[in-house]
C-alpha cells in the first residue's frame, strides 16, 4: 500500500521508469484462472481521467489484445452511467487524414457494430459534419467484393428501410443521389415477397416540381426514357389526373429529325384489342381529337382500312344511339335525340326498297347512301 499526499510534480505514489528494451514500465498480472477482477484498476474523484496515456515517441499510445483465441470478450469495454460518452476520440491535427476511428477484423463479423439497447428514442450510430465548408458525405461505404456498397435491414420494426429526411428547408441538393459509373444499373427497387400489395418505387411531393423525372443525357442512347414492364393483368403504365386542368398524360417531341410524340404497337398477333383507345363519359367531349397547328393532315392513315360504329334504325322517329353510321330499314322521318354539334360528320343509307326517309333535315332517296355534315345547324349531305 502506497500513498502521498504531495502536490509536488514526479510525485506519483508509484513511479515506474525503465531505460532499456526488455519490458515495460509497469507490469500488473493476476496468475489465477478464476479470478475476474481486472490486472489494473485506476480511480479518481478529480477532474481528470483515471488513466492517461501519453505516447511522445513513434508509437501507439495503447493497445488492448486478447491472446486467448477462444475467448469471446471485448479487447476494450468502456461504459459510462453519467450523461457523457461512453467513448470519445479526436484528432487535433488539422493536417491529418487518418480516421478519428479504425477498426479491422479479419473475421466474418463486422468491423464496426452499434447497438442501442435503450427503451427511448435514440440512434444505432450518428454521423455528424458539422463544418459547413465540408464537402464531403457524413457516411462513406465501399467494398471490392462483389456484394452491395450498403444494405439495410428492417428485420422486425415497421419503420422504413432507409429514411432520408433533408432538413435544410433552402437547399437544392437532392434527398437521394446515385452516380453510377460502372456498367450496372443507377438503381434497383425490387419486392420479393408476393403477398405484397407496396410500390416498389414510390415518389411524391408537395412542392411545384415533377414528382419523378427521367433524363438521358447522351446522343448516342436509344433507349426509352422511361420503361416499365409487366406480365400481370395490370396496365404496364397508369397514369391518374385528380386535379382541376391539366392533362393525363403529356407527350412532346422537340428534338430535331423524324420522331412521333407517341407510338403505341401490338406485337401479339393474337390480340385483338386496340393499339390506342380513347373513352369519355362526357357528353360533348371527344374520346380522341387531333390537331394540326400548322393547318396540315390533322389524322393520317398509313395502313389498313377505317371502321366506325353503326346502328340499324328499324322503327320509330328518334335516333337515341350516337353513330358513325346509320342503316335505315324502317320508320322515320327520324330526328336526333342527343345534341349534334358542329362539323359532325355521319353516313346514311336508306334500305328501304321505296320511298325517301328524311333525317334531321337530309333527304336519303331509296337504296342508296349519303355522307352528310352538321354545319350551319343543319344535317347536309355532302
Amino acid at each position: 500500500w502506497v500513498e502521498t499526499n504531495s502536490d509536488s510534480t514526479l510525485s506519483a505514489a508509484i513511479y515506474g521508469l525503465n531505460t532499456g528494451k526488455g519490458d515495460p514500465a509497469g507490469v500488473f498480472r493476476i496468475n489465477n484462472t478464476l479470478s475476474n477482477a481486472s490486472a489494473l484498476f485506476a480511480e479518481t474523484n478529480g477532474g481528470g481521467p483515471s488513466v492517461f496515456g501519453n505516447q511522445i515517441g513513434l508509437g501507439r499510445a495503447g493497445q488492448f489484445q486478447i491472446g486467448n483465441a477462444s475467448n469471446t470478450n471485448a479487447a476494450v469495454r468502456s461504459f459510462t452511467s453519467g450523461t457523457g460518452y461512453a467513448g470519445f476520440f479526436t484528432i487535433n491535427n488539422p493536417a491529418n487524414t487518418s480516421a478519428g476511428i479504425f477498426s479491422t477484423t479479419n473475421g466474418s463479423g463486422a468491423a464496426v457494430s452499434g447497438q442501442n439497447i435503450g427503451t427511448g428514442n435514440g440512434f444505432g450510430g450518428l454521423f455528424n459534419i458539422t463544418q459547413a465548408t465540408n464537402t464531403f458525405p457524413a457516411i462513406q461505404a465501399s467494398s471490392v467484393g462483389t456484394g452491395p456498397g450498403v444494405r439495410v435491414f428492417q428485420d422486425v420494426g415497421t419503420g422504413a428501410g432507409m429514411d432520408i429526411f433533408m432538413r435544410n428547408i433552402s437547399s437544392t441538393a437532392p434527398g437521394f443521389a446515385v452516380d453510377q459509373q460502372g456498367l450496372g444499373n443507377g438503381g434497383n427497387f425490387n419486392i420479393i415477397n408476393a403477398s405484397s400489395s407496396g410500390t416498389s418505387l414510390f415518389s411524391s411531393t408537395t412542392g411545384t416540381g415533377s414528382a419523378a423525372n427521367f433524363t438521358i443525357n447522351n446522343t448516342t442512347s436509344n433507349a426509352a426514357g422511361l420503361s416499365s414492364t409487366t406480365n400481370g393483368s395490370g396496365s404496364a403504365i397508369r397514369a391518374t389526373h385528380t386535379g382541376t386542368l391539366g392533362d393525363v398524360i403529356y407527350a412532346e417531341r422537340q428534338g430535331t429529325g423524324s420522331g412521333s410524340a407517341g407510338n403505341f404497337r401490338i406485337s401479339n398477333a393474337g390480340n385483338t384489342a386496340s393499339a390506342v383507345f380513347g373513352v369519355t363519359n362526357v357528353a360533348g367531349g371527344t374520346a380522341v381529337g387531333a390537331l394540326n397547328e400548322t393547318n396540315g393532315v390533322a389524322l393520317a392513315i398509313f395502313g389498313g382500312g377505317i371502321k366506325v360504329s353503326t346502328n340499324t334504325l328499324v322503327t320509330g322517329t328518334s335516333i337515341t344511339t350516337r353513330a358513325a353510321a346509320y342503316l335505315i330499314t324502317g320508320g322515320g322521318p327520324y330526328t336526333f335525340a342527343f345534341i349534334v354539334t358542329e362539323g359532325e360528320v355521319f353516313y346514311i343509307y336508306n334500305n328501304i326498297a321505296v320511298g325517301t326517309v328524311d333525317v334531321a333535315g337530309a333527304i336519303i332517296p331509296a337504296n342508296s347512301g349519303k355522307t352528310c355534315i352538321f354545319l350551319g345547324g343543319a344535317l347536309r349531305p355532302l
